[in-house]
């Protein structure tokens, strides 16, 4: 259901049930009924290009289809650690079109072209289409020819440290591929294995490597059962370094009534302190060491993300990372809904809405999954300033397990 707007003189106010994109909460949601108003229509993922080279885009379900027409050569197909992915090829001058079913996300035109992959993509089902155009505009293109799967390692950065020894490798790439990783420093083959075959198009791996007590750079190289590769490239290995402090423990990871996440656990005595990073390394907050553990404090927009906590000696040489995932609440069913008992509409554009939230513990106003009110009182009320009444908010009771919020 599309939001409605709250501005209006009469408003019907409403009891429907919705579903979050995260945690699949249940909330009751407060609605306002309005008289339909013309609105300018909201762009397509794809309306980011001006008029004039949307024209240019081919439709091309309705451009003839030549057997004989030569597919694009393609020259290297590589990943960063990071997931954008790079596509390099020859096709004469013909235009090549990267697509997710009839939506273009990249182009280039030859006889030699770039592709650029973006991290969100790098799992989706891409193809790539060759497009010729004659002289007097007639289009006719190749056969859609379908990308490989981009390939992923678990729980493995762009630079790890690690004990000597057998470590095992496990992750995603094209289903029934082979996946073989290549010590690009000794230029030794550390283990080829074959990926699932799956009808998602994407398959999972794992294999078992030896690593010494150097340092290692590796290339994940996987072939598709078409002849087709793809690369991950520069995934560095350097031994520990004794002097580094244990991981920290991660003991406690819940969400306050504020909608901020709370993450503690122990550090050894060789910590001088502990930080929390985002996936690419990036400092998101520096975390209070106390004689009982650390203590930390995550903005709620990481929710759906997964950060790590690291822990850094006195001359900064840091832990192993221990994963943290943000998530949003479980949903329980036997936890009753709030009840919304009144909305208002002031003359000044706020809107209030008031209820109850029925022998549940507290109570979260959310924007999205966005907490934009905790409550504990039994009888609350929440005005919406007036600059935000154009939003659907949804409310929702809590469940306590005891000690912390569960659903």
């Amino acid at each position: 259901m599309a939001p409605s707007s709250f501005r209006t003189a009469a408003v019907v106010c409403g009891i429907v049930t919705a579903s979050l994109g995260v945690g699949l909460l249940t909330p009751v949601t407060a609605t306002a009924a309005t008289t339909p108003t013309a609105a300018a229509a909201s762009p397509s993922p794809t309306d980011s290009t001006t008029s004039s080279e949307e024209s240019k885009t081919p439709d091309f379900d309705n451009i003839p289809v030549d057997p004989s027409f030569p597919e694009p050569r393609f020259v290297t197909d590589w990943s960063t650690p990071w997931g954008s992915r790079t596509v390099v090829g020859w096709s004469g001058g013909d235009e090549i079109w990267l697509v997710i079913g009839n939506e273009v996300f990249d182009r280039a035109t030859g006889p030699g072209f770039f592709l650029n992959v973006q991290d969100r993509h790098r799992d989706a089902g891409l193809e790539v289409i060759r497009v010729d155009t004659a002289e007097d505009g007639t289009q006719t293109r190749g056969e859609r020819i379908p990308m490989p799967r981009g390939i992923t390692v678990d729980d493995v950065d762009p630079e790890n440290t690690f004990e000597p020894g057998v470590m095992q490798f496990t992750g995603s790439a094209t289903a029934g591929a082979t996946v073989v990783a290549t010590d690009t420093v000794s230029g030794d083959e550390l283990f080829t294995t074959e990926v699932s075959t799956t009808r998602s198009g994407t398959g999972t791996w794992s294999a078992d490597a030896e690593l010494s007590d150097r340092e290692h750079k590796i290339t994940l190289t996987q072939t598709t059962p078409e002849g087709r590769t793809n690369q991950l490239r520069d995934i560095r290995f350097t031994p520990a370094d004794t002097d580094a402090p244990d991981a920290p423990t991660l003991q406690t990871n819940e969400r306050r009534l504020d909608g901020t996440f709370v993450l503690g656990g122990q550090y050894d005595a060789a910590t001088d302190s502990v930080i929390v990073e985002d996936e690419a390394g990036e400092k998101i907050t520096t975390a209070t060491l106390t004689a009982d553990g650390y203590l930390a404090q995550i903005p709620q927009d990481h929710l759906g993300t997964t950060v790590y906590v690291v822990a850094r000696s006195a001359d900064g040489t840091p832990s192993t990372r221990t994963q943290a995932p943000l998530e949003q609440l479980d949903t329980d069913d036997s936890i009753a809904a709030p009840a919304l008992r009144d909305v208002k509409v002031y003359p000044d554009g706020r809107v209030q809405v008031i209820g109850e939230r029925e022998d549940a513990t507290s109570l979260w106003i959310l924007d999205g999954d966005r907490v934009v009110s905790g409550i504990r009182q039994e009888a609350w009320s929440y005005t919406i300033p007036a600059a935000e009444t154009g939003k659907q908010l949804d409310i929702v009771n809590l469940g306590l397990d005891g000690t912390r919020y569960s659903s």
